[in-house]
């Protein structure tokens, strides 16, 4: 790579079905290979596994990835009822980065609101997690009222 110029590396996942020990290994083994390359990662979340997947890489070692907002995109043609998939949200991984501690240079509100606005502008449901579901802050602020605290307890039953 080096010898012909090459200071970056891009590697996709094409119908996403990627998973996690995989990414691992790849990553790990490419970064071995060419440590002074900028290694980028683009994921689909065909199988729901793009998060994981993003873990995975980041644990190897990459600091570059792709999305795109309302996870849009993919140019797979599914069955009409799995529903729109196809890349990793942009507002997901902006979500997963702040909830490690990783500044993306984001806010995940502000990505969360643009991904609403261009589903309805476009006319899809956003595929991302964090714009069906919410961002943690906003799942403890209405669940406040509820359990009284926002507190979330797990529990580990014991073994049988």
């Amino acid at each position: 790579m080096e010898e012909h110029g090459a200071t970056s590396l891009y590697v996709a996942t094409t119908v996403g079905m990627a998973a996690p020990r995989h990414v691992y290994s790849l990553c790990s083994r490419l970064l071995r290979r060419w440590p002074d390359t900028d290694l980028a990662i683009h994921l689909h979340n065909t199988n729901g596994m793009a998060p994981s997947n993003v873990m995975a890489a980041l644990q190897a070692g990459v600091h570059t990835f792709e999305g795109a907002i309302c996870g849009v995109g993919g140019g797979i043609a599914m069955p009409e009822q799995l529903g729109p998939v196809g890349n990793v949200a942009t507002e997901d991984l902006v979500h997963l980065f702040q909830e490690c501690g990783i500044d993306s240079g984001l806010d995940t509100t502000r990505v969360t609101d643009t991904a609403r606005a261009v589903g309805d502008l476009i006319g899809v449901r956003p595929a991302s997690y964090v714009t069906r579901g919410g961002s943690k802050d906003q799942v403890l602020a209405y669940t406040r009222g509820i359990t009284g605290d926002g507190s979330i307890t797990w529990r580990q039953e014991p073994a049988q």
